[in-house]
Order: C-alpha cells, then sequence, then structure tokens
C-alpha cells in the first residue's frame, strides 16, 4: 500500500518550450498562408468562369440572332411557294 502512495503521479509544468512555440507559430502561418493562396486560387478561377459564362452568352446571343434570320428567309420562302401554289394549283 506504501507503494501505490509512493508511485509516481502526473505532472504538469507551467514553462512554455521556445522550440514549441516556434512550433506552432510556423503551423499558424503556414495555414494562414495556405488559406490565402487557397482563396486567391478560387478567385482566379471564379473570374475565369465569369468570363466564359460571359463568352457563352455572346456567342449564344449571336447564334439565336441567326437562328431568327434563318428562320425568317425560310418563312418567306414557304409564303411565296404557298401564293404560287394558290395561284395556279394544277402545276
Amino acid at each position: 500500500m506504501a507503494d501505490e502512495q509512493e508511485a509516481p503521479r502526473w505532472h504538469l509544468k507551467k514553462e512554455i518550450q521556445v522550440t514549441h512555440l516556434l512550433t506552432t507559430l510556423a503551423m499558424l502561418v503556414s495555414a494562414i498562408l495556405y488559406v490565402n493562396k487557397m482563396e486567391q486560387r478560387l478567385e482566379q478561377r471564379l473570374t475565369i468562369l465569369e468570363q466564359r459564362d460571359i463568352s457563352a452568352r455572346e456567342r449564344m446571343a449571336f447564334e439565336n440572332q441567326a437562328m431568327r434570320e434563318s428562320m425568317t428567309r425560310i418563312q418567306t420562302q414557304l409564303d411565296r411557294i404557298e401564293r404560287q401554289l394558290a395561284r395556279d394549283p394544277h402545276k
């Protein structure tokens, strides 16, 4: 029983080692730099995506305009064919 009372117990020191402090600071700085770099990459990718979106919208607007013009020409030709058929249905 005397052995149990004399057994060493946990002991916490109230000192901070310089190497531990430097390591912790280095890890903190590294984490901040990593997050900052990640934010920069995300901003760059967002800018690229926005530019692609604008380009796609412009391309779609151009293609829609071309399609409208084609449809107008087709409608004009169909109207002309209908007029010709209405004038002389036997030819």
